[in-house]
Parts: structure tokens; sequence; C-alpha cells
């Protein structure tokens, strides 16, 4: 299977989470391309959250949270695999899972700055 990957400039003028559109990633770099630090939160979360500056706790999870990134530093993220979530109507080995948990088509990997106004790349690899 091919490789892919992608990169992005992020720009925002506030703090709201962006849609990475996947549910799994083999490392990402998020590269502080601002002239001050920048905090970044990386969450999987229903989709309905992308566009918000916030969740609540039963809509997702946050992998990394509030996160400093200095001014010229790459932070090196590892892969994380969510395709195997298990929804609150799933049985597993006789075990029904959580109530509440997230459900394959309901979520997705997202990405945020903690505050307005900040500069920062990421490169993916799926």
């Amino acid at each position: 299977m091919a490789q892919r990957s992608l990169l992005k400039n992020i720009t925002t003028d506030t703090n709201q989470f962006v849609d990475l559109n996947c549910k799994r990633f083999k490392s990402i770099k998020i590269t502080n391309g601002d002239n001050e630090e920048v905090s970044i939160n990386l969450a999987i979360a229903k989709d309905d959250n992308v566009g918000s500056t916030s969740f609540a706790s039963t809509a997702g999870a946050y992998i990394l949270k509030a996160v400093a990134i200095p001014v010229g530093v790459t932070l090196h993220v590892d892969g994380f695999d969510f395709t195997n979530l298990i929804g609150a109507d799933a049985v597993v080995g006789g075990q029904k899972a959580v109530a509440g948990a997230l459900k394959e088509d309901d979520y997705t990997l997202m990405i945020s700055a903690t505050a307005t106004n900040k500069i920062y790349s990421f490169f993916i690899e799926y």
C-alpha cells in the first residue's frame, strides 16, 4: 500500500478545531511558525465538534492538551489508530462496550491552537 502524507499550513484567527480527516496516522510533526510560543491541542472527537473551541468529555478525548511548542521547534507525535473504537451498542467477547463510547462513523482527529492568531504547520503521515 502506498504511503500517503499531507503538509498543511494553518493560520488561525480563532482557536477552533480543524478536522484532519482521518482516524489513524503514523506520525505528525507540528512546527511553530509564529513569533511566540504556540500551544496545541490534538483530539479525537465527534465530527460535529469541528469548528468549536472545546467539547464535552462525553464527545471525545484529548491526545495532547495545551502542549507548548517554542518558536522554531517541531513537535513529533508517534502514530495512533482509532479505527477500532467500539460504539456503545457493540458487544465484544460477551462484554458490552462503554455507554457513550464514540462510534466509527461519528469521530475524527482534530487539531487546534489554544489561543487566537497563531501560525503553525503540520505534516501528517498516514
